[in-house]
């Protein structure tokens, strides 16, 4: 694919600024996401409308503060298309993502125009790969992305635990235990050998002082057998609306055996301390744990596929 140069015009594409377009990316998530919404039951819009409300925090601090990276296409002074980029800036990967377009403006390539706006930034930024969730079932965004070079890496399940009391506490058969400081090493070897990972991992401080920022409170799990951790699981817990996010992670030899007492004790956990439904995103690879988490009561949502873009093959990029 041919990129043109990031420095030339881009007519009616600008890059994103927060107190001038949260309230409008609100609206336009609203509109073209909104089966998905309903289905997940995502807080995204409130969410931004409330960022929104502190538009002049965010005009003053637009510099230090804001995560906000992203491009808009603009139409008659309102933002009718949108794609967002989130970096982690220790392995140079970005994330692509509320890449949409008001269903009246589709069909025009306003899409892939952004998209290919965004993929030239991360190029100048000297990023090393860009990944994207799009649904499975989409298939004209996978064909979109799949011309530009994306290759599909793994497929996740979404799922969703309604709130429920059928969790008591109970004896485990493993040493199913409260994640302790010195259980960091452990986790981290998790998250470096185990399943694919979706949420991140949580060891380090910096990443739990972002948790505490946002409102999070975390419910955390770790499975012992034989002196070894084999498992671990997380659940973050909202303060606002919607629903908490779990997720486990297992070593590849203690698959099959520790992930219905992983679960059950995690879910336990955390309906304790807050009634509510729990979503979980498993890889299509981790079949054991999404048939525990059926037979624990999560019902399958949908199916998102994870694609990535290498911008330089030379490099050894894990994704």
């Amino acid at each position: 694919m041919a990129i043109a140069d990031t420095r030339k015009q881009h007519g009616p594409i600008r890059a994103f600024v927060p107190h001038r377009d949260l309230d409008d990316l609100a609206t336009l998530i609203e509109v073209a996401f909104s089966r998905e919404l309903e289905l997940t039951g995502s807080t995204i819009v409130t969410d931004l409308r409330q960022m929104a409300s502190w538009s002049p925090l965010l005009m003053q601090s637009a510099n230090l503060l804001s995560p906000f990276i992203g491009f808009v296409w603009i139409d008659e002074d309102r933002v009718v298309g949108n794609v967002s980029l989130n970096r982690d800036s220790v392995r140079r990967i970005w994330t692509m993502s509320n890449v949409a377009v008001l269903p009246e403006y589709r069909g025009r390539g306003i899409g892939g125009r952004l998209v290919d706006v965004a993929i030239e930034y991360v190029i100048r930024a000297n990023g090393s790969a860009i990944t994207l969730q799009v649904r499975h079932d989409n298939e004209l965004a996978r064909e979109m992305y799949g011309r530009r070079g994306f290759m599909l890496k793994r497929s996740w399940h979404e799922l969703q635990l309604p709130p429920t009391d059928k969790f008591e506490a109970r004896r485990n058969t493993f040493n199913v235990h409260h994640t302790w400081l010195w259980d960091r090493k452990a986790v981290k070897r998790l998250y470096e050998q185990g399943s694919p990972s979706q949420l991140g991992a949580p060891f380090s401080f910096g990443t739990r002082i972002a948790f505490m920022l946002e409102g999070q409170q975390l419910v955390e799990r770790s499975v012992r057998h034989n002196g070894q951790t084999m498992g671990y699981g997380i659940v973050r817990l909202r303060t606002g609306h919607g629903p908490n996010q779990a997720e486990i992670r297992v070593l590849p030899e203690a698959r099959g055996l520790v992930e219905h007492e992983l679960l059950y004790s995690l879910f336990a956990s955390a309906q304790q301390v807050q009634k509510r439904a729990i979503n979980m995103l498993i890889s299509s690879s981790h079949r054991e744990a999404f048939e525990v988490a059926c037979v624990l009561g999560m019902r399958p949502l949908r199916i998102l596929d994870e694609m990535a873009l290498v911008l330089n093959e030379s490099e050894k990029v894990i994704i």
